[in-house]
């Protein structure tokens, strides 16, 4: 058989990655280097090389029309010098002539990956997917062909791109590489130097210089959960047997539900565990509570807790009651009156690092809807796998608030919710976790 190549002129650091690539690779990159038709090349000559039955491949973005947007011309591009290949427009996929198959997907649906198998796979921009894309349906889809994996993009903030690039550098299986522009010479000097007068310095350090210190733009919580781990508030949290634990949820039923489990001891309060689920109803979650070791304080739900269900005619109240869960429904306030409550108890807060691993990148990346036509940031929250476990914690911030405020003497009953908390601090200065 004819061996068929995909032609792609390499420029000295594609070649060096390429030399260097194992099972699993994480490549940090600055913008225009050049990483996306690297990968799509990479996909497509593995495709072609591939001796088993039916190989499968995949590229994967953040959403589904990014995918398209960024990636398929290139595949088009490559899949045109292969004979006998052939594209499908309706599902972006490209079939070769051996039974291998090309095809790019959305993190924002992956639940439509789960039962695929995999034989490698490239994730774009890996610091904007949901984590469960990986360890949850991603993972496992490569084990049984023993796939392999590229992770591709520039930082977005200390978050799971973050931790792949760290902490997997000195495993054998990995290959992990970060490229700056100031050193790979494919950007100009010249325009370098124009991108940091056009950019803030935070945007320029992320994009160009591929720093994971940089702040995320729009993020709501960033600096305040950098601010935690500078502080060492993010680390091992002891559960105290001795203390009730209360839970803050946000509900959902087609979406995620979320529930965060904390302690409070005077003014600060300790984050112990995380809860993060799709398609369940209320009794799953009973369950799940009942079966972690904790003697539980007040279920903070959400104003619309009270809602009732067309098919039921009962309220998620009602139905959590008659499953043993006394739940307080807390204050409808504007979101903007929310994200301030959190913003004003983050800096009380301790998390557990392992345990509430998932909720910690929500806040981390929960973050201002971006207006492409206006080319500036919008005033509301970007709906996206980020704001459930965000919303919960904004349940947790207003329960907190509203429990404050009732238990506030009358004259201060002028003061806003900040000055209460600090006034509350000053009384509980020898009493904290």
């Amino acid at each position: 058989m004819r061996r068929v190549t995909v032609k792609f002129t390499l420029r000295p650091v594609q070649s060096e990655i390429l030399q260097n690539l194992k099972r699993f690779n994480v490549l940090v990159c600055h913008r225009r280097m050049g990483k996306t038709v690297l990968c799509i090349a990479r996909l497509m000559q593995a495709a072609l090389e591939n001796k088993l039955n039916a190989p499968r491949y995949a590229y994967i973005a953040p959403l589904y029309r990014q995918a398209k947007q960024v990636a398929w011309d290139y595949v088009k591009m490559f899949a045109g010098s292969i004979p006998g290949a052939t594209v499908n427009e309706a599902e972006f996929r490209c079939d070769l002539p051996n039974g291998a198959r090309v095809q790019l997907f959305g993190a924002d649906n992956y639940d439509a990956l789960r039962g695929i198998y995999l034989d490698g796979v490239v994730m774009d921009e890996y610091a904007q997917m949901p984590p469960k894309a990986w360890s949850e349906v991603i993972r496992p889809a490569l084990s049984d062909r023993t796939g392999w994996a590229i992770f591709i993009g520039t930082p977005k903030g200390k978050n799971q791109f973050w931790k792949l690039y760290y902490e997997n550098g000195k495993q054998d299986d990995w290959y992990c590489g970060l490229y700056r522009a100031s050193e790979t010479g494919i950007v100009a000097e010249a325009e370098l130097a124009s991108a940091r007068r056009d950019m803030t310095e935070d945007e320029y350090e992320q994009e160009y210089e591929c720093s994971f210190a940089a702040a995320l733009q729009g993020a709501y919580y960033g600096k305040l959960m950098a601010t935690a781990d500078r502080e060492g508030r993010i680390g091992f949290v002891a559960h105290r047997p001795e203390l009730p634990v209360h839970t803050a949820w946000d509900i959902g039923i087609g979406d995620d539900t979320a529930i965060w489990f904390f302690q409070q001891l005077g003014p600060e309060i300790a984050v112990i565990d995380y809860l993060q689920e799709a398609g369940q109803g209320l009794g799953y979650y009973a369950k799940q509570l009942s079966a972690k070791p904790y003697t539980y304080g007040t279920h903070y739900v959400p104003h619309d807790f009270r809602a009732r269900e067309f098919g039921s005619g009962k309220s998620r109240q009602e139905q959590a009651n008659s499953l043993g869960l006394s739940v307080k429904v807390v204050p409808q306030l504007r979101v903007d009156d929310g994200i301030n409550a959190v913003r004003i108890i983050l800096p009380r807060c301790r998390f557990d690092e392992k345990k509430t691993a998932y909720g910690l990148e929500c806040l981390r990346q929960y973050r201002r809807a971006f207006d492409e036509k206006l080319n500036d940031f919008k005033q509301q929250p970007l709906h996206d796998w980020a704001s459930h476990g965000a919303d919960g914690f904004r349940t947790l911030a207003v329960g907190i608030k509203d429990q404050y405020v009732k238990a506030a003497p009358k004259w201060e009953a002028a003061q806003t919710f900040e000055e209460m908390f600090q006034h509350h601090i000053g009384h509980q200065k020898d009493n904290r976790i």
